[in-house]
């Protein structure tokens, strides 16, 4: 079956398989047809096709990672300041707990948004 008369379905059946074996570290030059069903004259054309997807995949996760971390950061801060404000005043001795949670989940907002704006590459997570 050539390459460019395959339905779209299959089509894209083939570039995931080839972006899976790319990701799993198997060098183009080594990547077999019969692990993702094409002819040998197909695998070029293939490999290119996953080597742009796997570029536009990387930037779509990278941008979308940003806009959560922005979104954690923004929640944090927000808590953290409503935390703030609420120990200016007298805070009975049983708010006590509410107000150290809400530190602790406002401080683990912040440093999970930092580190989601930091490190934003798609290697790196599981």
């Amino acid at each position: 079956m050539h390459f460019m008369k395959m339905t779209e379905r299959q089509r894209e059946l083939r570039i995931n398989r080839t972006i899976y074996w790319l990701r799993q570290g198997v060098l183009p030059e080594n990547l077999e047809p019969e692990k993702i069903d094409v002819t040998a004259d197909e695998m070029p054309e293939l490999i290119e096709i996953a080597k742009l997807r796997i570029v536009e995949n990387d930037r779509a996760f990278a941008k979308t990672t940003r806009n959560s971390a922005l979104g954690y950061l923004a929640f944090g801060a927000g808590m953290a300041v409503l935390a703030f404000f609420l120990t200016d005043g007298a805070v009975p001795p049983l708010r006590q707990g509410r107000l150290i949670l809400a530190f602790a989940i406002s401080g683990a907002s912040l440093c999970w948004g930092l580190f989601l704006l930091f490190n934003h590459d798609p290697k790196y997570h599981l």
